[in-house]
């Protein structure tokens, strides 16, 4: 059924109006709360001011929440629900205003009983339409999802700490759908008859059919309408949302294409280049590898060495030989950590993200990691280190992000890591740092 577009435009003033009521109402009942306790306050008209506001803004809110109705993709039972319990406090409001002023008289009873029973009830109907009218915006289960206790939460997939890791659906997009499409696509507000809330709702499409052809972006209609002009009626998503940047656009598009559209495979088995690997890893947030590259190959007698003495390495990418290496403090605990560096030391033209976080590195340890000139994300963080040993890191030009929380450096610091052209990212809490790169 075609709307007047007057109708959604005024419909459409629901969510701003929709507070008052909640506002007044409450306030009413504070009042007369107020009163009791406080009898000084005279607070009588104050209480027949915000119930009468209460109830015109609630009847008004009431409208508008109907007239907003007649948009469709709404839930039929959620929002007749969230609808009748909207009128039913309304009559509430009017009701307890009636009594409070002696319109209403019921004999042989005092009314200050049924005043308050008018009061708690009609704040419990407050509730409980808020409740409904936020399961229509956020679904069903938004205030629920998250208690301790709910069995009903969905199988939670922990972020990957390496590519071989990525789901390629649940990790890359899934997210994307969630954040957003899934606002008015989903339970209880499924425009178009179309919803995200699972894999299964996902491939059934909606009132148009499916919205993706596996191995073929071009014909996919989540593709069409994601790469529409904004000022088209057809754009996704609709006005007044987030559009999709034009990574998560990439993603998507790769999903269907290469990925054909599965909702179980690994990123690893499926097509894919560095500029994907590149795309993935900064969505992820497993770093910007701003300079993928291949490095040599390294024997993996030495590596398993340096793994056997503490060092947890992984590689970045599948097949460059970028590795990851962490050193954990409780493996360095009692060591003598000029010999595992030295040890390390020999992969370091691999060496692309080190985390050396509160091992008791020192001042000298940083002229060997100054040497692993390809690195990119450093974590020295938690050490004793001081302003002369970061004259050793002088030749990392590769850098991008350095951690130097708590540790001894100052302003002079900033001396060294102002030539680092490459650097975005500083961190500094807790240092004698006081100025700015």
């Amino acid at each position: 059924m075609e709307v007047n577009s007057w109708i959604i435009f005024f419909g459409r003033f629901h969510p701003l109006v929709v507070h008052l009521p909640i506002g007044f109402l409450l306030m009413a009942f504070i009042f007369k709360l107020l009163a009791v306790y406080k009898p000084a306050l005279r607070l009588e008209g104050a209480i027949h001011v915000t119930l009468l506001l209460g109830g015109i803004s609630a009847a008004i809110a009431s409208l508008l929440g109907y007239l907003l109705s007649l948009d469709g993709g709404y839930d039929s039972n959620l929002l007749d629900r969230h609808m009748w319990s909207g009128i039913i406090t309304t009559m509430l409001a009017f009701m307890a205003y009636a009594l409070i002023i002696d319109k209403i008289k019921l004999p042989d009873v005092k009314l200050e009983r049924p005043r308050w029973a008018m009061l708690i009830v009609m704040t419990f109907g407050i509730m409980i339409t808020g409740h409904l009218g936020g399961s229509l915006t956020h679904g069903e289960d938004y205030l629920t999802a998250y208690l301790p206790f709910n069995t009903n939460l969905d199988e939670q997939i922990l972020p990957p700490n390496s590519l071989e890791e990525v789901q390629v659906y649940s990790h890359l997009v899934k997210p994307i759908l969630d954040k957003k499409c899934k606002t008015c696509h989903r339970r209880g507000k499924r425009k178009g008859e179309l919803s995200f809330e699972t894999m299964e709702t996902f491939r059934k499409g909606g009132e148009n059919g499916v919205v993706f052809v596996p191995g073929n972006s071009s014909e996919s209609e989540m593709v069409r309408r994601t790469h529409l002009d904004p000022d088209d009626d057809d754009f996704m998503p609709s006005e007044g949302k987030k559009p999709l940047t034009e990574k998560e656009k990439e993603i998507i598009v790769w999903w269907i294409d290469q990925a054909q559209a599965s909702f179980d495979t690994l990123y690893t088995k499926t097509p894919h280049d560095e500029k994907m690997d590149a795309i993935v890893s900064a969505i992820l947030g497993l770093g910007s590898l701003d300079n993928l590259v291949k490095l040599p190959a390294i024997d993996s007698t030495l590596l398993n060495e340096l793994m056997t003495n503490g060092f947890v390495i992984r590689e970045l990418v599948g097949g460059t030989n970028m590795l990851d290496v962490t050193l954990p403090p409780s493996k360095a605990e009692g060591r003598e950590l000029d010999q595992l560096l030295k040890g390390l030391e020999k992969i370091g033209d691999n060496v692309v993200w080190l985390n050396l976080s509160g091992v008791g590195l020192l001042d000298n340890h940083l002229l060997i990691v100054g040497a692993f000139t390809n690195l990119q994300k450093l974590r020295i963080d938690k050490n004793p280190i001081t302003d002369e040993g970061m004259l050793g890191l002088r030749n990392l030009e590769k850098l991008t992000s350095i951690n130097l929380y708590s540790t001894r450096v100052t302003d002079e610091t900033l001396k060294v890591l102002r030539d680092m052209k490459n650097l975005r990212n500083v961190y500094t809490f807790n240092t004698k740092i006081t100025q700015t790169l």
